[in-house]
């Protein structure tokens, strides 16, 4: 299982100098996996309140 310390370790390596991270905003589970299987390395989360 990995931990909140590597979590934050492999989304800071994601950025890199010269090239962007571009997260993508889902909205529910199907789209998360969508995202994921179209090879996205993270995506965001959006919530309304």
């Amino acid at each position: 299982m990995t931990t909140q310390t590597e979590k934050a370790d492999i989304f800071r390596d994601l950025h890199v100098k010269g090239n962007p991270l571009i997260l993508f905003n889902i909205w529910d589970a199907g789209s998360a996996k969508a995202i994921e299987e179209a090879g996205a390395k993270a995506i965001a989360t959006g919530s309304w309140s």
